[in-house]
């Protein structure tokens, strides 16, 4: 098991809900082993809404390069 340590945001839609379903498919990766709260953060550069941001430490056993193709590919849908 590696640990891997994961920036999340979201400014669009639903944010919240954003969230949530990302969390849910990292647990299909591995462990969610920590998870912080939800922060709400100011844009920089031009006019759009606020993000929501998290942070969450995930223990997956895949290579690096695997995993970071997948979390690619979660951030893409």
């Amino acid at each position: 098991m590696r640990r891997a340590y994961l920036a999340l945001g979201s400014n669009l839609g639903d944010s919240r809900a954003v969230m949530s379903r990302a969390v849910g498919k990292l647990a299909s990766l591995g462990r969610v082993a920590l998870r912080s709260s939800l922060y709400r953060t100011p844009p920089m550069g031009p006019p759009q809404p606020w993000y929501l941001n998290a942070a969450v430490a995930l223990d997956a056993s895949m290579a690096p390069e695997v995993l970071l193709e997948t979390l690619k590919n979660i951030e893409r849908e």
